[in-house]
């Protein structure tokens, strides 16, 4: 089971220049009630995807990842190879799972 705890506290003052430089005269910001961001919450989580279980059934996705982040590692200066076979040691196939 997942618990999930969410506390709101919009910044409602608008910014003030006390050295007088600025003639921006913002007015106070209207932000959404408690209930429209809960709704909003609970579309937005909806939504939300088992990153996990995607690369699972998409395995091409899965070794695009891959190729991608040892590419941006390698271009860091990382080892390409040892950080392609520590992925591999770690994988979760789809047999693991059932």
């Amino acid at each position: 089971m997942l618990a999930l705890a969410f506390e709101f506290s919009p910044n409602i003052v608008p910014p003030t220049d006390h050295s007088g430089i600025s003639a921006s005269n913002k007015p106070t910001k209207e932000f959404p009630t408690e209930c429209d961001c809960a709704v909003r919450i609970a579309k937005e989580i909806h939504a939300m995807e088992d990153v996990d279980a995607r690369l699972l059934r998409e395995p091409e996705l899965r070794a695009k990842l891959l190729e991608d982040k040892a590419s941006l590692l390698e271009s860091a200066g990382f080892d390409r190879a040892a950080y392609v076979q520590w992925v591999r040691a770690g994988e979760i196939t789809l047999n693991q799972c059932k």
